[in-house]
Parts: structure tokens; C-alpha cells; sequence
């Protein structure tokens, strides 16, 4: 859990306008099938970088790297469903995702870059390019109608821990 001065930070990209009813939709349609617990529409997102506990000071420092970052005019195409184990009994937790695009790769790589060059630490695993849906839930794979997703600059979360589970809230400007 964060201390006061500490905050569980993540930056990612919220979906545009447009797609998160699909996504919502499709979300639900999951539910219904597999069931689990739906994650919150306002909480759906493309992680690109998971900070994890980060001093609540350097939050100013990422707020400027990020408005560094130029917007990217590119798409990622969500063309699939599927499962991670979570290696608890509880289930998996379902997502919607896709191969990385060209500009969605190209964006990951100059934003870990930034962050490298600002000394800050972050989860480098690989970049596996997914939208939770469902955390708890029964396996499913499929591929399913396309939905494009513009790419745009990406944005500071926290992750505040609530008595519902957890809320994302983004930090600064949009």
C-alpha cells in the first residue's frame, strides 16, 4: 500500500470517446459469458508503463516528460479476446487486445527511453498490448470484429485503493 508521500502510478492511454462503448459492450457480453468482475468503464485503458510506488514527488517530473511527447498519428486495432492465468484460483483476468502497430511500438519505445533517461524505474517487461475486461473470470479466446484505436499522448494514472477496488484517476491536465 502507498505511504503519504508515495503513489502506485501507471501511464497509459484512456480509449477515445468513440470506442469505449464497444468496449463496454464487448466488456459486458464477456461478463455474461464467463463471467468475473467487470472492471469499471471509467477504469478501461492501454497500459504503456507501470511505475508501481513512485515517490509523489516526481510526479511534477512526469508530467513534464510527458507533455515532451508528441502526438502520435497512429492506430492500434483490437482484433482479439483472450485470458491471462493469474496464478490464483480466483481465475483469469479477460482483455481485448492485438499485435502492437508500428506507432504503438515506436510510442512505447520513445516513452520507456524518456523514462530511462529520467531515472525512473518501471516494470520493463515486455509490452503485450491489452485492454482489461474482466479480473476473476473463466478463460476465452477469440478473435472478434476489429476496432481501430487512435493513437494519442499518453497520460499519468494513480491507482487509488477504494472499498470497490481500485480507481484510476489521471494526473494533470488533459
Amino acid at each position: 500500500m502507498a505511504g503519504p508521500d508515495m503513489q502506485r502510478l501507471f501511464i497509459a492511454l484512456a480509449p477515445p470517446p468513440m470506442l469505449l462503448p464497444s468496449l463496454v459492450t464487448l466488456r459486458d457480453q464477456l461478463h455474461a459469458e464467463v463471467g468475473g468482475r467487470a472492471m469499471p468503464a471509467a477504469n478501461l485503458h492501454l497500459t504503456l508503463a507501470f511505475l508501481g510506488e513512485t515517490p509523489a514527488a516526481q510526479v511534477p517530473v512526469l508530467l513534464a516528460r510527458l507533455a515532451t511527447l508528441s502526438r502520435h498519428r497512429a492506430h492500434w486495432r483490437i482484433d482479439r479476446v483472450g485470458s491471462f492465468k493469474t496464478g490464483s484460483p480466483k481465475g483469469c483476468i479477460v482483455w481485448a487486445g492485438g499485435p502492437a502497430s508500428a506507432g504503438l511500438t515506436e510510442l512505447v519505445g520513445t516513452l520507456w527511453q524518456a523514462l530511462r533517461e529520467d531515472g525512473m524505474a518501471f516494470d520493463a517487461k515486455p509490452f503485450v498490448p491489452h485492454v482489461t475486461l474482466l479480473r476473476a473470470a473463466g478463460s476465452v479466446a477469440r478473435t472478434m470484429p476489429p476496432l481501430i484505436w487512435p493513437l494519442a499522448v499518453p497520460q499519468l494514472y494513480a491507482s487509488i485503493a477504494t472499498a470497490q477496488g481500485p480507481r484510476y484517476a489521471r494526473l494533470g491536465d488533459p
